[in-house]
C-alpha cells in the first residue's frame, strides 16, 4: 500500500485510503486501537509519520485476514468469545499475529504484550483464551 501526504500520521493515511480497520483512538500510543505492522513490526499508526512507511508493507487486521496467521487469530478469538464490541480487536489480531509470526505465545508474552490495548468490554482473560488455542 503506498503512503502519500506528508505532515499525516500513518493512521491518518490509512484512514483517508479506505483502511477502516485501523482504528483511532487515543492518538498518543496508549490504547492500540491502532496499531498495524510496518515491515513485519507492530506500531502505532498514531505516532507513526505517513512518510516513515513509505516503501515500507504495511498490514493492517484486514489484511491480516487475507493471510494464515491473522486468519488463525480472528478463528481463535472467535472461537474464545472474545470479540464484542470490535473496536479493539484489529488491534488485537495484529499483536496476536504478531506473537504467533514470532512463535511466543506463552502466556506471559501474551500477557505483556497486550497491556498495549484498551478493552472495555470483553477483558483480556478471553485474549488469552485465544491465545492458547494457537499453540
Amino acid at each position: 500500500m503506498a503512503i502519500l501526504g506528508r505532515g499525516l500520521t500513518l493512521l491518518q493515511a490509512l484512514r483517508a485510503g479506505g483502511a477502516l480497520s485501523v482504528k483511532t483512538g487515543c492518538e498518543e500510543g496508549h490504547c492500540g486501537a491502532c496499531l498495524v505492522l510496518v515491515d513485519g513490526r507492530p506500531r502505532y499508526a498514531c505516532l507513526t509519520l505517513a512518510g516513515d512507511g513509505a516503501g515500507a508493507v504495511v498490514e493492517t487486521a484486514a489484511v491480516l485476514a487475507g493471510d494464515d496467521d491473522g486468519r488463525a487469530v480472528m478463528d481463535a478469538l472467535t472461537a474464545a468469545g472474545a470479540v464484542q464490541c470490535g473496536y479493539c480487536t484489529p488491534g488485537v489480531v495484529v499483536t496476536l499475529t504478531y506473537l504467533l509470526r514470532q512463535g511466543r505465545l506463552a502466556p506471559d508474552d501474551v500477557v505483556e504484550a497486550l497491556e498495549a490495548h484498551h478493552c472495555r468490554c470483553t477483558g483480556y482473560y478471553a485474549f488469552l483464551r485465544a491465545s492458547t488455542l494457537l499453540i
